[in-house]
């Protein structure tokens, strides 16, 4: 039986709403990512892709500006990224992309924090004109 309380108890789920919750509360959008496959018919989405694309529209006049981040969400046990993962991502880093694997919401933040805390200053918060509340994604 899984405890979710237990240390790396947390389901993959349980991690996708803490980094959603946390990504909105930031003024991001999460954009859900997969792949799909009919043998003979058809298939979307490209090997690899990381589960979620989240957008953060930069309201500075400038229509369309924004700063986009892929996440990847596993549970904090057996939580490796796979062969065409790690292939997608290390393509998607050389094209200059951000990608993050997230399987705990501590060490997700430590890493927000170290690469988009500057979105979070007075400057940038002011110019989006919009009040963030925590409260607001629950």
């Amino acid at each position: 039986m899984n405890d979710r309380h237990a240390p790396g108890g947390l389901l993959e789920a349980d991690v996708t709403k803490q980094i959603k919750d946390f990504m909105r509360w930031r003024g991001w959008r999460p954009v859900r990512f997969q792949r799909t496959i009919v043998p003979g018919q058809f298939q979307t989405g490209e090997p690899g892709v990381p589960d979620f694309q989240f957008i953060r529209y930069l309201h500075t006049g400038f229509p369309g500006l924004a700063v986009l981040c892929w996440v990847e969400m596993k549970r904090a046990t057996r939580g490796r990224l796979q062969e065409h993962q790690i292939a997608w991502r290390d393509r998607e880093h050389a094209l200059g992309a951000i990608v993050l694997k997230a399987s705990n919401i501590k060490d997700f933040e430590a890493e927000y924090e170290r690469l988009f805390g500057w979105l979070q200053t007075e400057e940038w918060v002011r110019g989006d004109q919009r009040e963030m509340r925590f409260e607001a994604v629950l």
